[in-house]
């Protein structure tokens, strides 16, 4: 399955402060079962390397939760990418930012 058969639009970009990274909704049951079985609600070009590099991705499925998972990845994606950072590093890191996050939105 091609990267455009998965995608359902891009709803926008996000700055990390290095650069632009585009935001996609994607059919994420369509990306588990073709292309990525791992892939939960969102995924970056570091973790899942079928993904372009300044592409975000995040399962449709998701509505409540976008925001948090944009952030979760955006974060996650740039210490990977200019830090260096492994996965289980930047994950946790990522984890803090996307808990500050979702706390933010309950509150506002």
């Amino acid at each position: 399955m091609d990267n455009d058969e998965v995608k359902l639009r891009e709803i926008g970009f996000h700055y990390d402060g290095e650069e632009k990274v585009r935001i996609f909704l994607v059919d994420g049951n369509k990306v588990r079962n073709h292309m990525l079985i791992n892939f939960t609600m969102g995924g970056h070009h570091y973790v899942y390397n079928r993904i372009p590099e300044d592409e975000i991705w995040i399962d449709d499925h998701n509505y409540d939760e976008r925001a948090a998972v944009v952030e979760h990845e955006a974060h996650e994606r740039k210490l990977m990418k200019f830090k260096k950072m492994s996965y289980s590093k930047a994950h946790d890191q990522a984890n803090i930012v996307e808990k500050k996050s979702r706390k933010s939105n309950i509150a506002g």
